[in-house]
């Protein structure tokens, strides 16, 4: 009886031949290029989408712990807004957005959270070109939420 014997099944190997032509490799370069392309442009195009939810997020988890001290200090904490940022003064906190990103509150006086409740409900957008995301403060209770992702 013989030993096994292993059948080629690349012509290659029938043929001699070992490895990859220049031409293949070169084909195979090309394409991983175009690739590498292709994924850069949409990572440029979501960089500012994703910029956007994270200062969206910073504000109400800000806006969140401006309440809980409220409560559990039974003082008032008062958030003044600008076009650029905001400041929670009780926090220690002064945050500017990123740069392109507005905020607009939709009452022209800060906010004040006194005993976890709101001197007025409302809603922030934070927006950055054509893309917005709200920020909302629920007027009885102060709960603080954020809009779905875009």
């Amino acid at each position: 009886m013989k030993g096994f014997q292993p059948v080629a099944l690349h012509r290659w190997a029938r043929s001699g031949q070992s490895g990859v032509s220049l031409f293949e490799l070169l084909i195979v370069l090309t394409i991983m290029s175009l690739a590498a392309g292709i994924a850069g442009l949409s990572l440029n195009r979501a960089l500012p989408a994703l910029s956007l939810r994270q200062a969206a997020s910073v504000l109400e988890a800000d806006l969140q712990r401006a309440r809980t001290l409220s409560l559990t200090q039974a003082e008032s904490v008062e958030v003044s807004f600008s076009d650029d940022g905001y400041v929670i003064a009780a926090l220690g906190l002064s945050r500017s957005l990123p740069e392109g990103t507005d905020l607009v509150w939709s009452a022209d006086v800060p906010l004040a959270f006194t005993a976890g409740a709101p001197s007025q409900g409302g809603a922030m957008a934070v927006e950055r070109g054509k893309r917005a995301v709200t920020v909302r403060i629920e007027p009885f209770t102060g709960r603080v939420s954020r809009d779905a992702p875009l």
